[in-house]
């Protein structure tokens, strides 16, 4: 019994040693690792963290890059002798527990120089700690709970994965694939993996993180499948995957902010080209509405003109109206006394057939009969009455004919000038009209060109704000351009 709890013991502490040391080679590689992304871009890198750091010069160049504070104190950085490493250490360790806030215990500057794995990798853990899981603050919760709150929400939705601790909520890969593919969709085909291939399931997520995102494979697979690895080996190693995403999504903002200049700049080219051909398409509008004008204004000039001169036309064509009117009221007022002398003529003609019979036989032919009743009374009587009544037939038969061919002649004479007038009238409401319809297409033309006018007005406003909108995005353009070389953005 006592050889089989001896052997028991024996066994259990060389597991325990065989976690401390794996634990170890998993602190090692993941703080060389840490410790190289900073310390590489201004020329310096640890290769063994044993050796590496016992001057001081590598943990305090370090110190000041991940804190972007300079250490108080002034700090050798080729110290000669063991007292000046000394010294770096001690200025070092004071910045991590005074400035930083990181408790230590049992390390002092001596055990760092002196080459203590143990306790160098114990200052570097409780580094590790507060500066990239202390840090990390997801859904209220932060450090640990935190790392294990956000791992919950990356998986969320993903089958046969249930994140619940560090223990052993990874023990059979599917946790690690679907970390590594809602990181990349494109890194792992998580539908086509079977949960009862554990191995094959952990080697594919630990070789794709370490080949895709850039996590170096920490943890030995076969720990993780039998459980024996340790807790804070699985949240150090978590805790690459959050702060690789963060990376990941400060360099996806970045290159969002980019591909989003990019866009700005080509729309922003774009509409200054389209506001360049809008200002030629005006500009020859406005030349091409200038000419327009122009032929308005010369086409209004002649209808001017040409209403002036029917204006004149008018004039004469209603003076002609009016002479021939006192014409035509001359004729009539001849017409009307040729009338009234015809009558008269007919009259006296009647008159010299009875009343001259009459007066001729009493007066003339009574006083000639009587003196010719002494010789030939009868003869004499008959003979003057019968000369008489045919010499006053033929002068009234002659006069009348005369009359009737003047009154006709002055009746187609009338008719005539009345013909005439109706034309005259006839042709000055042809040029009214006319006139009328130049004074309406005049009106026309000028309301035409008091739009052109006014449109050019407003054209000429808007080559004034294309003008000025086309300065701002030029101006805008060189603020981008500023603003991309400040950021170092290609």
């Amino acid at each position: 019994f006592y050889f089989i709890h001896h052997m028991s013991e024996v066994n259990s502490k060389g597991l325990r040693e065989e976690k401390d040391r794996k634990w170890e080679q998993i602190q090692i590689k993941a703080f060389k690792l840490w410790i190289n992304s900073t310390l590489e871009p201004i020329g310096h890198k640890v290769e063994d963290v044993e050796e590496d750091l016992k001057s001081g010069v590598n943990l305090c160049f370090f110190l000041e890059e991940i804190s972007h504070k300079r250490l108080p104190g002034k700090w050798n950085k080729n110290p000669p002798l063991r007292v000046h490493k000394i010294e770096n250490l001690n200025i070092a360790l004071n910045f991590i527990t005074k400035e930083l806030g990181v408790r230590l215990v049992g390390i002092g500057a001596e055990d760092i120089a002196d080459g203590s794995l143990k306790l160098t990798l114990g200052l570097l853990w409780s580094l590790f700690v507060k500066l990239r899981i202390e840090t990390i603050n997801e859904g209220g919760n932060t450090a640990q709970d935190g790392l294990l709150t956000w791992i919950k929400n990356m998986t969320e939705g993903y089958r046969h994965v249930n994140v619940v601790n560090f223990r052993d909520s990874f023990n059979d890969g599917m946790a690690f694939a679907a970390l590594v593919h809602s990181m990349d969709n494109d890194a792992i085909d998580f539908d086509s993996l079977d949960p009862s291939e554990i191995e094959k399931n952990l080697n594919l997520a630990l070789d794709t993180a370490e080949q895709k995102l850039g996590i170096p494979k920490l943890l030995d697979v076969e720990d993780i499948m039998n459980g024996n690895i340790d807790e804070r080996a699985m949240i150090l190693y978590n805790s690459l995957f959050f702060h690789a995403w963060n990376a990941d999504e400060e360099k996806r903002r970045i290159k969002n902010e980019k591909e989003s200049i990019a866009d700005e700049l080509a729309r922003l080219r774009e509409e200054n080209q389209n506001f360049k051909q809008e200002h030629e398409v005006l500009k020859r509008e406005s030349d091409d509405k200038d000419r327009r004008i122009a032929e308005l204004e010369a086409e209004v000039a002649y209808l001017r003109k040409v209403n002036g001169e029917s204006n004149a036309l008018i004039d004469a064509l209603e003076e002609k109206i009016r002479v021939l009117q006192a014409l035509l009221d001359e004729n009539e007022a001849a017409l009307r006394e040729g009338k009234d002398g015809s009558k008269g003529v007919g009259a006296g003609a009647d008159g010299s057939g009875a009343d001259g019979s009459d007066g001729t036989g009493a007066d003339g032919s009574g006083a000639d009969g009587a003196d010719g009743s002494n010789g030939s009374g009868a003869d004499g009587a008959d003979g003057s009455n019968a000369d008489g009544s045919s010499r006053g037939l033929g002068a009234g038969i002659t006069d009348q004919a005369e009359r009737d061919k003047l009154l006709k002649d002055l009746e187609a004479r009338r008719k005539r000038i009345e013909d005439e007038l109706n034309d005259l009238r006839k042709q000055v409401a042809e040029e009214i009209r006319k006139r009328k319809e130049q004074d309406a297409l005049i009106a026309e033309l000028r309301n035409q060109v008091e739009k052109l006018r006014s449109k050019e007005i407003v054209q000429s406003q808007a080559r004034i704000g294309l003008d000025v909108l086309r300065n701002n995005l030029e101006e805008h353009l060189e603020d981008l351009y500023r603003w991309r070389e400040l950021n170092r953005i290609p």
